[in-house]
């Protein structure tokens, strides 16, 4: 075992999807037959999405002028899930599209302009996507894009920000896991522990016993 960046890699998500193939098959062959519900922590590798799910981070307020456009930036994998590195040791990243979002109606939200618009594949912007769901025009051009520099947002606060409005959008706010779509795709259910302090972690519980 030979852990490092340039070397076997660190623990990563994939490593844990592996992990789930593996429960899921001793649970199939030993306990046939029974409902199987899987429990994590919310710790980040356990709660990571897809590349591109919604999200309102980094995000600009309006649509960018014609030639240029807003992709979200991602590290590059290896099929192994390991990943690329370039020649000095540093992860390579590319630039991939934002997935759909959705509308309060339940339709899919494509948040870059479709073809035939005439910023047809340009990012839409915060500002267009919160009035395509139904958010006041005006009152949307008057937000600021952000509180402060890093989203130094009030306590409690849902609509001091587009990035606020946005990040309490149900589809923003409830991504799907890439561990529950991997479950579900098998038949399991999974659930994620909320936040909580380590003494009450089911771990130090178990000590004690």
């Amino acid at each position: 075992m030979c852990p490092g960046k340039n070397k076997d890699g660190y623990f990563n998500h994939s490593d844990i999807l592996k992990q789930a193939d593996e429960a899921m098959d001793i649970v199939k062959e030993d306990y046939a037959g029974m409902e199987h519900v899987f429990v994590y922590d919310n710790a980040p590798l356990h709660l990571k999405c897809a590349k591109g799910s919604p999200s309102a981070r980094h995000m600009p307020k309006f649509t960018l002028k014609v030639g240029e456009n807003w992709f979200v930036e991602v590290t590059k994998h290896h099929p192994d899930g390991k990943p690329v590195t370039d020649n000095k040791g540093k992860y390579v990243e590319i630039k991939i599209l934002m997935s759909d979002a959705t509308l309060p109606s339940g339709q899919p939200q494509p948040l870059y302009f479709e073809e035939g618009h005439t910023c047809q594949g340009t990012f839409k912007g915060m500002a267009e996507i919160l009035i395509e769901c139904g958010y006041n025009c005006e009152k949307i051009y008057k937000l600021h894009a952000q509180c402060g520099k890093s989203f130094n947002c009030v306590p409690g606060a849902i609509d001091c920000c587009c990035f606020q409005l946005l990040y309490n959008k149900l589809d923003f706010m409830n991504a799907p896991t890439l561990l529950k779509t991997h479950y579900a795709a098998h038949g399991f259910k999974v659930i994620f522990l909320s936040k909580f302090h380590c003494v009450t972690g089911l771990l130090h519980y178990n000590d004690l016993l």
